[in-house]
């Protein structure tokens, strides 16, 4: 049995005689781990079905983690003289950045937008040479 803080009538670390774990509070990401079929203490960094996207990554980016997830990572598109990414940046308790390199040794943040009106922010850098590279980094603060 789990149960959340302020919730009456339960006992630790046994209720009704069943074993009993107060979970605390949950953070959003717990939230979604369980709405997704996930224990909330689900380790953020897991790939449990083996796509190549981890669950954070798919929390941060509001996608379904039990679909495969390598086909729907946001893409960069070259236009002219600049390089973009767009990617959805709404999830509570997630930190965006995105970050571009010519190397893929040295990186420099991209200065981001607010997000528009669909929680999405675009990461824009010039073209300045014959091949430039941006990712996309997220973290997550319980």
């Amino acid at each position: 049995m789990y149960y959340l803080n302020g919730k009456a009538g339960f006992t630790s670390p046994i209720w009704n005689g069943y074993p009993a774990v107060n979970l605390g509070n949950l953070s959003p990401a717990s939230v979604w781990l369980h709405s997704n079929g996930f224990p909330a203490d689900t380790d953020l960094q897991a790939d449990p079905n083996g796509d190549g996207v981890n669950l954070m990554l798919a929390y941060a980016l509001n996608l379904d983690p039990l679909q495969n997830l390598s086909g729907s990572m946001p893409r960069p598109v070259v236009e002219g003289n600049q390089m973009s990414l767009t990617f959805y940046a709404g999830s509570e308790g997630v930190t965006y950045a995105a970050e571009f390199s010519d190397d893929l040794q040295t990186w420099s943040v991209v200065d981001l937008p607010a997000p528009d009106g669909n929680n999405c922010r675009t990461a824009t850098v010039p073209m300045t040479g014959p091949r430039r590279f941006v990712r996309l980094v997220v973290s997550n603060f319980p």
